[in-house]
């Protein structure tokens, strides 16, 4: 329904589409977008972060060889994943006032108020101000020259200024522990300041750009949705006065979680997302 009554000239220019296949270690959701007819893969706003922040990650090494602590994190990632998209589903259908969509997958949630994640979800509206409305959801927004399509979880429209397109984009998060430092190459595990660790640590940027980012997941969101707002602005003539990470995941009942909501500071990552864009322009 908002695509329909917000929508924007370059929209008919992209398709994100995300089947399931089924891979070597089980099925998998195979994203991509298709561009001006152009497939691209391994290149959204999601994925760019990965050339600026190694993933070294070693999994044996992690768990002191432990096959079976490797497979549970193997289980467990691919059931926060699932879970997640089942929630950006449902959170899409409300804000475009669509009836409850029952997913055979979760048989026990037959209503948005019994999804585990709905109390976090409302919470979050809630914090609006009355001059917020509900604008675009699962928006795909590109920059061609920058060879970079990407994703907006919800953009929200500032009805205060009816002769301009003022937004505040709308970044979901299903994950747990946002402020976590990843698994560290240098074993500096209590260390908080990127530049506290080794040059080739993993727990820090790995290029010049980025190398006083911690590569926690609220910083990673955060540089995500400052692409998506230079894109906006760039292109699609729209100005972005606010952007929020919104951490909605429940926890357990035994390890409740609250609502965590992140205010992101653009000026905190502007050098690395002009970084980023220069070495992916399309040199004419």
């Amino acid at each position: 329904m908002l695509a329909k009554l917000h929508p924007h000239e370059r929209d008919i220019r992209i398709k994100f589409c995300d089947p399931i296949r089924q891979g070597r270690d089980g099925p998998f959701r195979d994203h991509f977008y298709i561009i001006n007819g152009e497939t691209y893969r391994n290149c959204s706003v999601t994925t760019l972060y990965k050339e600026y922040f190694a993933d070294n990650f070693n999994a044996d090494r992690a768990s002191n060889g432990d096959l079976e602590l490797q497979a549970k994190w193997k289980r467990e990632n691919a059931e926060t994943v699932e879970f997640g998209v089942m929630h950006h589903r449902h959170f899409e259908n409300y804000a475009n006032k669509q009836p409850f969509e029952f997913n055979p997958k979760y048989p026990q949630y037959r209503s948005y108020e019994e999804l585990p994640g709905w109390a976090h979800f409302m919470a979050f509206l809630q914090t609006l101000e009355p001059y917020w409305e509900f604008y675009r959801t699962e928006w795909p927004i590109f920059s061609k020259e920058a060879r970079l399509p990407g994703m907006i979880d919800l953009a929200l429209r500032d009805m205060r200024f009816p002769d301009e397109l003022v937004l505040m984009v709308v970044d979901y998060k299903m994950n747990k522990d946002p402020l976590k430092l990843p698994f560290c190459s240098c074993h500096a595990w209590g260390a908080t300041n990127a530049y506290e660790h080794n040059e080739d640590c993993t727990a820090v940027g790995s290029r010049p750009a980025s190398r006083g980012i911690l590569r926690i997941k609220a910083n990673i969101a955060s540089i995500q949705t400052c692409v998506y707002t230079k894109i906006l602005e760039d292109l699609y003539k729209a100005r972005v006065s606010k952007m929020v990470i919104a951490y909605l995941h429940p926890g357990t009942p035994e390890t409740p979680y609250p609502m965590y909501l992140h205010q992101v500071k653009r000026e905190e990552y502007h050098d690395l997302i002009c970084d980023m864009f220069e070495s992916r322009l399309i040199k004419a």
